[in-house]
């Protein structure tokens, strides 16, 4: 492992960073409660890893290590991406050259050589395009400078294509996060009926009635209910019905609650199918809230290579000035997908990749909508049985279920703030969304 020497004045926002409250507290604090456009968001253990990916890339300071998969059917990868504009698409796989500019910042040779074999780690943890170890001609004007780029470029894996423009890239990052699996539930019937949202109304929903053995907890501020799934071993996949007006979500304090007060028994458990539930949310302004902003503004220009190259790199980068977020939820019967996405850009728009969705299904019209009109494979209940059902707005929750958690899988740059992410990441939610109507959300999408 090597040792990284890294002083405030290498990145104050960083270091300012670290004396402000943790990514978590600032989103409670921000009251994200009760309203989709901010409520549908990607929670601390998987935020964080953004927030290192963003540090890691932009700022040199930290050293992003293993993204680890919760199990086999999770998949959790990063693909970097530059944009070029020449194009109007954006092509996966290639580095960008203000990443290959981050490692000549310093004039010390020491300092290069530790920055080179921490991209060099971060190089391995990645996934790029079959095409990566290939070098193809590059040609700059100085031709010492081009053949110093090309050594370089070659001895670290770097990827480069002929038409790349050096001084007009913009950036498009994303990290994707996508999960498919089944419950592990007895399916009871599918029927429609009635589902409240948070304001009163009524709108009609499709239900799954199933019985299992699962954990449960009840007490006078919500309901809670651990789904069984095998394909997420290393999940804890909630729902959290809750019961009072003042209910406010804080996922920690609701593990707590659950870990020391649940009891394990069969029950009968009534959910809607969540049918294309697809948000997309403008993070811009909770980065603002957390003080982050700075993170991207016009210090972060094309550096010069070298001394030689002074006439090469000269267009300052664009400002990062976009951070979006868009999370796809679909639970049809057993079946639950969860798919996310985040994405920092320039102003200027760029097309996103759309995220994968099964055609969308209607449960009918609204007339008699407290009436069953559907039902299928309908099996007797068990009456004796405890009855959970999430007719009413509720929470659908994703935690990490490790009980330990070493913070140098992600990086080791910072001591002080790894145990901000120690404590952050060990047992908390990762996905956390307001389910305020399974079926039509188009008028909450920004």
């Amino acid at each position: 492992m090597v040792a990284y020497s890294i002083r405030e004045t290498i990145c104050p926002d960083f270091y300012i960073q670290q004396q402000k409250p943790d990514l978590y507290d600032e989103l409670i604090n921000s009251a994200v409660v009760k309203n989709p456009s901010l409520n549908a968001a990607v929670f601390p253990a998987v935020q964080q890893y953004m927030l290192i990916q963003i540090y890691a890339l932009m700022d040199d300071v930290s050293t992003l290590k293993q993204y680890r998969n919760f199990y086999k059917d999770v998949k959790i990868f990063i693909d970097l991406v530059h944009h070029q504009r020449m194009h109007n698409v954006y092509t996966a796989g290639i580095v960008p050259m203000h990443f290959f500019n981050g490692l000549y910042k310093f004039t010390d040779n020491v300092t290069a050589e530790c920055l080179r074999k921490k991209l060099l780690n971060l190089q391995r943890s990645l996934n790029y395009n079959p095409n990566f170890m290939k070098f193809t001609d590059y040609t700059l004007n100085n031709t010492r400078c081009a053949k110093r780029i090309q050594k370089d470029f070659k001895k670290y894996n770097f990827y480069l294509k002929n038409d790349i423009v050096v001084n007009k890239p913009t950036f498009l990052w994303f990290t994707k996060f996508r999960t498919h699996g089944n419950l592990q539930l007895r399916l009871m019937s599918i029927d429609e009926g009635a589902f409240t949202r948070h304001d009163g109304s009524v709108k009609r929903a499709r239900y799954v009635h199933v019985i299992g053995n699962m954990r449960n907890y009840e007490d006078d501020d919500m309901q809670i209910v651990q789904i069984p799934a095998k394909s997420y071993q290393e999940m804890a996949i909630m729902m959290v019905k809750p019961k009072s007006d003042s209910f406010v979500l804080d996922t920690r304090v609701i593990w707590q609650n659950f870990a020391e007060g649940s009891t394990f028994q069969e029950v009968n458990l009534i959910y809607p199918e969540i049918n294309n539930v697809d948000y997309k949310i403008d993070m811009k302004e909770k980065f603002e809230q957390m003080g982050l902003s700075n993170t991207f503004h016009r210090r972060h220009h094309n550096i010069r290579i070298f001394d030689l190259c002074d006439d090469v790199l000269k267009v300052p980068y664009r400002d990062v000035s976009n951070y979006d977020q868009e999370i796809f939820i679909e639970l049809k019967g057993q079946t639950l997908t969860v798919e996310t996405m985040f994405s920092l850009s320039d102003n200027i728009p760029i097309s996103k990749t759309p995220l994968k969705t099964s055609g969308t299904s209607s449960a009918g019209s609204d007339a008699n909508i407290n009436s069953i009109l559907l039902s299928t494979v309908q099996k007797k209940p068990n009456n004796a049985l405890k009855t959970i059902a999430m007719t009413k707005t509720f929470y659908l929750l994703m935690y990490e279920n490790r009980i330990s958690y070493n913070p140098k899988d992600l990086f080791s740059a910072c001591k002080k703030y790894n145990k901000t992410v120690n404590r952050m990441t060990s047992n908390n939610a990762f996905l956390s969304v307001y389910i305020d109507d399974p079926f039509n959300l188009d008028k909450y999408q920004n």
